[in-house]
C-alpha cells in the first residue's frame, strides 16, 4: 500500500522555477577614491524609448482605493490607478484616464540595479542591520537567565508539565512550591500543605490551540556562563519584537506577543536556550523563532565588502549615481526623467480592464536554502552555523547568494475584476498599461567619462537595441507583469567652448557601435553571463511559481516545512546559469 501511495505522489509531484533568482557577487567590490576618478569629461543626454513587453503597473500611491466605487468593492481589497500627473479621482471604475506615467524614480531605481549588477558594485538598498532570524524546530533547553558580578549566565533546568487550570493568578518568574508526579508533571501545593515538595520558578508561554500545561523550571547542574560581549537582555528583546503584531511577522490573532514576560535586570528570565559555536540563542519558548547574532554588514564586509558605500571610497554605481554616508556624501551625475507615453492611440486604449492580483508578500530572509550558498556537505545551514552529519561546520562562513533579480514570464497571474465577486483584504485591483505601449523619457548626465558613458549604455538596453533582454519595471514582478526593452535613440554631448572671443554651446550626436560599447563588458565574467540570462525575455520557462507542493496550494510555507522535515535542507535554490532550475513540490 505504502509503495503505491509513493508512485502516486511521484506521478503527481509538481515542478516550478522561483520566480527569483540571485546574480552572484565576486571575490571583491573595487571601489576607488572619488577624487581619483579619471576621465569625467562628457555632459550630455540620452535620449531613451521603452517599450511594454509585458502589462507593467506603477501604482499611485496617493490613493489606496482610487478604482472603488460604491459597493463594488467587497472584501476591503485594495485598489490602485496606474501613477499620472493629474490627482487620483476617487471612487470611480471609469473616470476619464489620464495619461500614464513612468517616474524618473522607478527608471532611476531599475537601471541603478542593473548598473550594481553589471559592474559588481556594493549592495546599496540593503538594510545592513535587519534583524536575521528563523523559527526552528528543533526543541531549546531549559534554563535561568541570571546577572551575577562577573556578567549573565545561564542556570541549567529541569522542566516539569503543570495543568494549565491549577496557574490561574500565578505571575511569570513566581516562585512556587509544587509536588512531582510521575516523571516530569507537577502539581502546585499551598505552603506547608504536604511533604515532600520541591519549589520552582512558573513560567508562562504563549496560546496556542488546545493548550493544556504550562511549566515550572527547577535549578539544576553547574551556572553556564555566557561572553562578556553577549547582551542576553537585548537579545531577548530583538525575539520578543518578532512576536508583535505591528511588525506583521506574527499573524496568529489570539497570541498575546508576550506581554507577561517582563525583562527586567537582577531578576531571574525563564528561557529556553541553544549554543552552537560559542554562540547562544535564547527565547521564551522551547519550540520558537531565533534571532542570528551576524548581521547583513556582518556576512557582506566578509564576502568581499559588499555592504553599501559609506566613506570617501567609491563603488562604480556609487561614483555615477551619487550616495549618502555618515561623513561623505557624493551628488549624482546622472538625472533622469520621468517617462511620458508616446501618443499612437486613445488614451484608453493604453490600459488593461481591472485585474485582481493575489497577495504579495515581501522578502523572507528566513528562507535561507534560497537566500544563503549551500555549505559543501551540509544538512542544515543558517547565517549563523552549519550543521553535518559529524557536527556543526566550525569553519562554516555564510555566503549570501547575491542581487535578486526576477525571471520574465509572459504568463500573467491575474483574473479580470468582477464587482459580484467578494475579494479578500489581501487581494489588490489595479488598472495595468497593456503590451506594447512606448514611453520615451530622457537622462541628462554631467561629467561623466567615456567608459562611464558605454557601461551605462549597455546596461540601458542590455547590449544592443534589437535583442530580447529586458529589464523588469514596476509591481507584479513574480506574476509576471513588468517587463520592458529599453532602446537608446540617440546620446549627445553638450559643452561650451571660446570661439573668437565668443561663448558658443555646441551638441554634438555621439554613435557607437556595439563593439565599442561591449569593450568595457567582460561578457566571460560570471555576474555578466547570469545577468543575461535572467534578462532574457522568450526564456523558455512557463511554469514560474512560488514555492508549493500542489497545483492548488497557496499556502507558500507548506513547501519549505515539508522541505525541511526531519533537521535537513532537502533542495536548495538552483543557480541562474545551471541548466536544471527547477524545484520539486
Amino acid at each position: 500500500m505504502k509503495k503505491k501511495e509513493r508512485q502516486g505522489h511521484r506521478e503527481n509531484q509538481i515542478t516550478f522555477v522561483n520566480p527569483y533568482n540571485f546574480i552572484s557577487l565576486g571575490e571583491k567590490c573595487n571601489r576607488t577614491k572619488w577624487h581619483e576618478i579619471k576621465g569625467r569629461t562628457l555632459t550630455g543626454v540620452i535620449e531613451c524609448t521603452l517599450e511594454t513587453k509585458t502589462p507593467i503597473f506603477i501604482p499611485n500611491s496617493a490613493s489606496m482605493d482610487a478604482l472603488e466605487q460604491k459597493n463594488d468593492v467587497k472584501g476591503g481589497a485594495k485598489t490602485l490607478e496606474f501613477y499620472s500627473y493629474p490627482p487620483v479621482v476617487e471612487h470611480s471604475l471609469s473616470p476619464s484616464l489620464a495619461d500614464p506615467v513612468i517616474p524618473a524614480s522607478e527608471l532611476r531605481g531599475v537601471i541603478r540595479s542593473a548598473y550594481e549588477a553589471v559592474t559588481d558594485s556594493c549592495l546599496s538598498t540593503v538594510c545592513v542591520d535587519k534583524v536575521l532570524y528563523s523559527r526552528i524546530s528543533k526543541p531549546g533547553k531549559p534554563g535561568i537567565l541570571k546577572k551575577t558580578a562577573e556578567g549573565y549566565c545561564i542556570q541549567p533546568a529541569k522542566k516539569y508539565r503543570v495543568l494549565l487550570s491549577q496557574t490561574d493568578g500565578i505571575q511569570e518568574g513566581e516562585r512556587v512550591r509544587f509536588q512531582v508526579i510521575g516523571r516530569d508533571k507537577a502539581r502546585i501545593v499551598a505552603d506547608g500543605s504536604v511533604d515532600d515538595v520541591k519549589e520552582g520558578y512558573f513560567h508562562r508561554g504563549e496560546y496556542f490551540p488546545k493548550k493544556r500545561y504550562e511549566a515550572i523550571f527547577t535549578e539544576t547542574g553547574k551556572p553556564i556562563p555566557l561572553p562578556q560581549h553577549f547582551d542576553a537582555i537585548e537579545y531577548l528583546r530583538k525575539v520578543l519584537y518578532l512576536y508583535q503584531k505591528e511588525n506583521k511577522l506574527n499573524r496568529e490573532t489570539n497570541h498575546n506577543e508576550y506581554a507577561h514576560y517582563k525583562l527586567e535586570e537582577g531578576k531571574p528570565i525563564l528561557v529556553y536556550y541553544h549554543e552552537y559555536n560559542g554562540n547562544y540563542y535564547l527565547s521564551p519558548a522551547c519550540i520558537s523563532k531565533i534571532v542570528f547574532h551576524n548581521t547583513l554588514k556582518d556576512i557582506l564586509d566578509g564576502q568581499g565588502g559588499y555592504s553599501p558605500c559609506v566613506g570617501e571610497e567609491v563603488c562604480p554605481a556609487c561614483a555615477l549615481f551619487g550616495m549618502v554616508g555618515r561623513n561623505h556624501s557624493f551628488a549624482s551625475r546622472l538625472r533622469f526623467t520621468d517617462g511620458r507615453v508616446i501618443k499612437e492611440e486613445n488614451v484608453k486604449e493604453f490600459f488593461e480592464s481591472p485585474k485582481v492580483l493575489s497577495m504579495l508578500s515581501s522578502p523572507k530572509l528566513s528562507a535561507m536554502e534560497f537566500y544563503l550558498e549551500p555549505p559543501s556537505q551540509a544538512d542544515w545551514w543558517t547565517y549563523d552555523y552549519a550543521e553535518r552529519k559529524s557536527g556543526i561546520d566550525k569553519y562554516y562562513k555564510p555566503r549570501l547568494r547575491g542581487r535578486k533579480f526576477y525571471w520574465h514570464s509572459r504568463q500573467m497571474k491575474w483574473r479580470n475584476y468582477d464587482p459580484n465577486q467578494p475579494l479578500s483584504s489581501l487581494e489588490c485591483i489595479i488598472r495595468p498599461v497593456k503590451k506594447g505601449v512606448s514611453f520615451s523619457f530622457r537622462i541628462f548626465f554631467e561629467g561623466i567619462s567615456e567608459a562611464e558613458l558605454k557601461c551605462l549604455l549597455w546596461t540601458l538596453n542590455i547590449g544592443d537595441n534589437e535583442n530580447e533582454n529586458c529589464h523588469k519595471i514596476g509591481m507584479g514582478k513574480p506574476l509576471g507583469l513588468g517587463s520592458v526593452k529599453i532602446k537608446v535613440d540617440r546620446v549627445k554631448t553638450r559643452e561650451f567652448v571660446l570661439c573668437n572671443d565668443t561663448v558658443e554651446y555646441r551638441e554634438t550626436e555621439k554613435e557607437y557601435s556595439i563593439e565599442e560599447i561591449e569593450r568595457q563588458i567582460d561578457k566571460t565574467k560570471k555576474n555578466i553571463a547570469q545577468f543575461l540570462k535572467i534578462t532574457k525575455l522568450d526564456n523558455g520557462i512557463e511554469n514560474i511559481s512560488y514555492p508549493r507542493v500542489a497545483k492548488n496550494d497557496d499556502k507558500g510555507y507548506t513547501w519549505f516545512v515539508e522541505n525541511r522535515k526531519g533537521g535537513k535542507i532537502k533542495q536548495s535554490l538552483p543557480h541562474i546559469l545551471d541548466d536544471d532550475i527547477t524545484l520539486k513540490g
